[in-house]
């Protein structure tokens, strides 16, 4: 539907039922909504959320303008296009999923609404008080949400708001690097959140966090996520650890430590 709008350059809304929404301007997407993505207004600037700022339409700019203006190549435009990019892959991997792991019905026991949706387009002009960022290509949105998800990694975007992330106990790295997101990211994890929840903590875009999840599972932080077959998601369950013996000593070899001795006294 996306690639058909934008090759016939409708304007409009296409409504994803509790999902979410899309809204088109001349065939290019230019605001993306999901229900599991971070919304907007909560990401996290320099300056603290960015809430509702008097750059809103309406205030400042034609109601039908983008964020910040047709001209404005400032920081609210990167933080729009960063939410609809967000709520874009979200919103088609929903889309994708014919069968949600978890549940017979096809969605995860957490998750209200159904196993997808059936998109509708209604042509007509944007809301007066709807932020946009510049309109984007589907073509190059579903490029990128493709490569997106092919870097898994154990970590499927199904998995962004259904697993929760558990740090291991034992690091068996002498060094590890992170970058500013993956220790923000690390710092957050307490075995009950999952990363879509850790990024509502931070404010931070639920597809961000996630590529650092992958990036700490990886590196042998993070557990690996063991989705059963037909059933919910569990962890991975460690063997029972058998009784605890004292380590036994090795027997002591009396003429070896004679011979030592001797050296140490002709030293």
């Amino acid at each position: 539907m996306l690639l058909r709008l934008e090759r016939e350059r409708c304007s409009g809304e296409v409504s994803c039922g509790m999902e979410g929404r899309v809204l088109l301007s001349d065939g290019l997407v230019c605001r993306a909504e999901s229900r599991r993505a971070t919304p907007l207004a909560a990401l996290w600037t320099p300056d603290g959320p960015v809430g509702e700022q008097p750059w809103w339409p309406g205030q400042g700019g034609t109601p039908e303008d983008a964020a910040g203006g047709a001209g404005d190549a400032s920081p609210l435009q990167v933080y729009a296009l960063t939410a609809t990019f967000d709520a874009m892959a979200l919103l088609l991997d929903t889309a994708r999923s014919a069968a949600w792991p978890g549940r017979p019905d096809g969605g995860p026991a957490d998750r209200g609404g159904g196993p997808g949706f059936e998109p509708v387009f209604v042509a007509g002009r944007l809301g007066r008080r709807t932020v946009r960022c510049k309109g984007v290509p589907p073509t190059v949105l579903l490029h990128e949400c493709a490569r997106l998800a092919d870097r898994a990694g154990g970590w499927p975007l199904a998995l962004a708001d259904a697993a929760p992330v558990v740090a291991l106990r034992h690091v068996h790295r002498q060094r590890v690097m992170l970058t500013a997101v993956q220790a923000e990211v690390s710092l957050a994890v307490d075995g009950r959140r999952t990363p879509a929840g850790l990024a509502a903590e931070l404010g931070r875009p639920v597809v961000v966090c996630l590529e650092a999840v992958r990036a700490l599972t990886a590196l042998g932080l993070v557990e690996r996520p063991v989705v059963g077959v037909g059933g919910p998601l569990r962890r991975r369950t460690r063997p029972a650890a058998g009784p605890v013996r004292p380590p036994q000593e090795p027997p002591v070899d009396l003429e070896t430590l004679m011979r030592l001795r001797a050296a140490l006294e002709q030293v």
